[in-house]
């Protein structure tokens, strides 16, 4: 691959099938990169869960080889909603996805073809939240 660049990189994926869109980033999101440090994630997480005005569920979204920091994030905020906030009521749903990723390589030199690869990139979507308080009204 010495003698080739790559020029372009593109993801499909159907909004129908996963659970969240990608494309529309909302503040109850996290999407953990194999670059990001996983401290920062649980503080992150950590705060959005605590926060009582929030009322979505906490998304923790990986991609390829950041899966297992993503469910490495996931069980340490589980752990500490546990420990330190003394609340075992969180609840998780996991969710699996399959992202379809297409890379153009262009050679360096004339006399070579274009390559394009495409490759299946799993996923994996974990909610955390807490179950809601229904509120009672009084009759009168």
């Amino acid at each position: 691959m010495e003698n080739y660049r790559r020029t372009e990189v593109e993801t499909e994926f159907d909004p129908s099938e996963m659970d969240i869109n990608i494309l529309n980033k909302k503040d109850y999101e996290l999407y953990i990169t194999t670059k990001g440090k996983i401290k920062n994630y649980v503080t992150y997480g950590l705060n959005y869960l605590m926060d009582q005005s929030k009322v979505d569920p906490l998304v923790i979204t990986g991609k390829g080889n950041a899966i297992n920091k993503a469910v490495t994030v996931a069980e340490i905020i589980k752990r500490k909603v546990i420990e330190d906030h003394k609340r075992n009521d969180l609840i998780q749903e996991n969710d699996i996805e399959i992202v379809k990723s297409k890379d153009t390589w262009t050679p360096i030199e004339d006399k070579l073809d274009k390559i394009v690869v495409t490759k299946n990139l799993p996923g994996i979507i974990i909610k955390l939240y807490f179950p809601r308080e229904e509120t009672q009204e009084t009759s009168q």
